[in-house]
């Protein structure tokens, strides 16, 4: 059992999560079997090594041509990975699809592959805690899946309105 401790001074996004564990060790193979057992049609991932800012890391691509019209917990559902990962990626999955309801929108499938890896990579680890010693409040705008969007993002706003987060 170990924790993960995360700075998240500029945020978090669940490829860069993911691809930041596989920096960490986590065995990219079990990602790659979780991701490509949900059997979803155009789904490709891509795991290299990039420089950025001079720092040498892993990077993790998602490709999607199209949503399959699956539910996100259906999908989890039938992943090919161990019932302690589904058991996270499920609750992942729950909290977001929560927030992003109350946001009008509901997880897209990309979202639910980056909760599935995150949750793979974590259980691979053998992490069992995370702690995020505080979260930082941003400005301006971002450009997302859905958008040109407010920072924080209103699903992260829900997030920590419902769980009682502070922000810095």
């Amino acid at each position: 059992m170990r924790t993960l401790y995360l700075e998240c001074a500029f945020g978090i996004s669940g490829d860069r999560l993911a691809a930041d564990l596989l920096d960490l060790g986590a065995d990219a193979r079990a990602l790659e079997r979780a991701a490509m057992s949900l059997s979803i049609k155009g789904l490709k991932i891509r795991i290299a090594q990039a420089v950025k800012n001079g720092l040498d890391a892993c990077r993790l691509q998602i490709f999607l041509e199209k949503d399959p019209g699956v539910s996100g917990l259906e999908l989890i559902r039938q992943a090919e990975m161990t019932e302690r990962a589904r058991k996270m990626a499920k609750k992942i999955f729950r909290i977001l699809l929560q927030a992003k309801t109350r946001a009008h929108r509901v997880p897209t499938v990309r979202s639910v592959v980056e909760i599935l890896a995150v949750a793979v990579c974590l259980d691979d680890l053998d992490i069992t805690e995370v702690i995020i010693p505080q979260l930082c409040e941003g400005t301006g705008t971002v450009q997302d899946q859905c958008g040109l969007e407010p920072v924080p993002v209103p699903a992260v706003l829900y997030i920590l309105q419902e769980y009682g987060l502070p922000l810095q």
